[in-house]
């Protein structure tokens, strides 16, 4: 029979007889868990491709974007226009518009970064307070009341014009269409037969130039016809 083998035990002398079942079943050790980026050069994976959901999202922006810049591109330009609002001689502003009267009003979303500009209509006024300043006005373009306030208003950065004489808008920065040609010197000029009276020209070649010759434009015609007739091989 095989000695056994005497463990000493801490904090006694003597020792204990160490079996298998005294050990109970052998433990392994837990598994170690690798917590770092793995990475495989076996295996090359794909770009990531933008789902449906995000194309729409950009596509959706982009097109905002580009109706933003063409808003903004049809504001009306009021420099040459004369002001509605003018401070007295205490410096109160006073309103120049008389009810009836027309006025043009450029508004700017001051609740948002910027200050950006909102829009730019022709109001009619009905009534004006000139204590605070409120101003009750008819809308020509949505045929609805509305209301501001012109002492308010112009702290904000509104600005109230007094339209053209026509009654109409002002018009954009933006002008669509070719720009129209200077006419040619003396063109629209004083002609001696109507007088000393500005004369326009009509439509058509101007006077005093002449044609070419019929048989000269008829011969050219011809040798282009022959010319088409023989083709490459009679050209040369």
């Amino acid at each position: 029979m095989a000695e056994e083998k005497r463990v000493p035990l801490r904090g006694s002398s003597g020792g204990l007889p160490v079996t298998k079942e005294a050990l109970g079943p052998v433990q392994s050790s837990p598994p170690v868990m690798y917590t770092g980026t793995m990475q495989n050069t076996d295996t090359i994976l794909p770009p990531a491709e933008d789902t449906p959901t995000e194309r729409e999202s950009i596509t959706s922006l982009l097109a905002s974007e580009a109706k933003e810049r063409a808003r903004l591109a049809s504001k009306p330009v009021l420099d040459a226009l004369e002001d509605a609002v003018e401070l007295d001689d205490d410096g109160v502003p006073t309103f120049t518009v008389a009810p009836g009267d027309k006025v043009v009003i450029e508004r700017y979303a001051t609740i948002l970064r910027g200050s950006p500009w909102l829009d730019t209509k022709v109001y009619t006024v009905e009534s004006i307070d000139g204590v605070t300043g409120t101003l009750r006005l008819w809308d020509d373009e949505e045929k609805c009341h509305a209301m501001t306030n012109y002492i308010t208003g112009v702290a904000a950065g509104f600005k109230f014009k007094v339209p053209p004489s026509r009654g109409g808008m002002p018009s954009s920065q933006r002008r669509r269409g070719r720009p129209r040609k200077s006419p040619p010197p003396g063109t629209t000029g004083a002609s001696p037969a109507s007088g000393g009276e500005p004369v326009k020209r009509g439509r058509g070649r101007p006077p005093g130039t002449k044609n070419r010759p019929h048989d000269v434009v008829a011969a050219e015609k011809r040798a282009k016809a022959e010319a088409r007739r023989k083709g490459p091989a009679g050209r040369g």
